[in-house]
């Protein structure tokens, strides 16, 4: 653990696990706690994918940031599970 108790990591602990749950668990840009998520190669490679191939880890806020100010706008952006399944309420939803 990171013996400096005033960084991000020391402090993020939530729904996802926790700290370490995966290794996208911060987001490189502002910090926070990060969820599994995804978006279109297309679409990623144009936003986050740096010159030298490089891929920061986002979360969907400084994502949708990102695009938005590299033009990539929209009326709104929808948010969709995979694999869902309701608790207690039958069977898993497919896409």
């Amino acid at each position: 653990m990171n013996d400096d108790k005033n960084s991000a990591t020391d402090k993020i602990v939530g729904s996802n696990g926790g700290l370490g749950a995966h290794p996208e668990a911060i987001c490189d840009k502002c910090g926070r706690e990060n969820v599994t998520w995804f978006v279109r190669s297309d679409l990623w490679n144009a936003v986050a994918r740096k010159s030298d191939g490089a891929d920061p880890m986002l979360c969907p806020v400084c994502f949708i940031t990102e695009a938005e100010a590299k033009g990539h706008n929209a009326t709104a952006w929808e948010i969709v599970p995979e694999n869902y399944r309701a608790p207690n309420r039958g069977p898993e939803v497919k896409k």
